[in-house]
């Protein structure tokens, strides 16, 4: 809904070349989507091996990804927890459909932006 409304406003403004995308509830859920990052951001050895678990192959549906990532990083702080992460993360390896869904996007705007050959 919410997204259907930007969009409009960007359509009414003539921006048709306008991308919307709103991240998902909590940004935590695209670090959970790639545990190997965590791992390697905050040197926890084998907490990349959980992403296989069933918690965390579809980690849009963690009802509070912040406390989840809390629950693994005692010491996570979203600030400084992000900015620790976001080196590691790998668009490839993450299984976070919105984070996809986000980069696809990104990719979009960019392949669009970048002049072809002449």
């Amino acid at each position: 809904m919410l997204k259907k409304k930007l969009v409009g406003l960007c359509s009414e403004a003539g921006r048709h070349d306008t991308l919307v995308r709103i991240v998902c509830h909590h940004l935590e859920t695209w670090f959970l989507g790639d545990l190997a990052a965590v791992e390697r951001a905050f040197n926890l050895p084998g907490l990349g091996a959980n992403q296989g678990r069933r918690r965390y192959r579809n980690p849009d549906n963690i009802a509070n990804a912040s406390q989840e990532l809390k629950r693994l990083v005692p010491n996570y702080q979203k600030v400084n927890g992000a900015r620790t992460i976001a080196p590691h993360l790998d668009p490839e390896r993450n299984c976070s459909h919105s984070f996809g869904i986000f980069i696809a996007g990104l990719a979009r705007v960019v392949s669009e932006m970048t002049p072809g050959p002449r």
